[in-house]
Parts: structure tokens; sequence; C-alpha cells
């Protein structure tokens, strides 16, 4: 199972990885949401820890996550990098109409 990350230093040159960038759209009770890169590969530059606008298009943040691994082992890859500088994921909620 991949391991999620915050330090992008552990990242090696060369190695695949996958980021995970966490967010809250605007308004009262939105949900915690999170949007998914694929088919990086390591060193991690500074650019790609920028938080991402939301589109529109993101899922909620834990289906995100859970679904981020089970395409990194399909994918072969051991890290997925997590972009949260608002520490929302611990108050992420599971979906509760699956």
């Amino acid at each position: 199972m991949a391991e999620i990350i915050i330090n992008e230093a552990l990242i090696e040159p060369g190695e695949p990885y996958f980021i995970v960038y966490v967010d809250r759209p605007k308004g009262i009770g939105q949900t915690i949401v999170a949007d998914l890169a694929t088919d990086l590969v390591g060193p991690v530059p500074a650019e790609r820890m920028v938080p991402r606008r939301l589109n529109g298009f993101e899922l909620p943040a834990l289906e995100l996550i859970h679904h981020a691994r089970e395409r990194a082992r399909e994918a072969g890859v051991t890290r997925i990098l997590l972009v949260d500088p608002q520490g929302l994921l611990p108050l992420a909620k599971i979906n509760r109409y699956e």
C-alpha cells in the first residue's frame, strides 16, 4: 500500500509519486475535497507544493485518497504526497451516501 507523506524531501530523484491536493470550497458546510496529480517523477519541484485552485471536478477527500492508493498500487507507486496547508484532512467525513 502506498505511503501518504507530507515531506516532499522524502521523494528521491527518479522515484514515481502522486500528489493529493486537499481544500474546501468557499461557503458554509461545504465538503472537504481533494484533487489528484499522477504520473509524476521525483524530485518534487517547489511549484508542485503550491495548493491548486478548485475547479469543481474534485472528489470528497477521503474517497479520493482511497482511489489514489488503489491507482498507486496498480502503477507501482510507493508514495503519495499530501498537500494540505490548512490541515483539513483530519476533519473530512466519510461519504455517507454511498
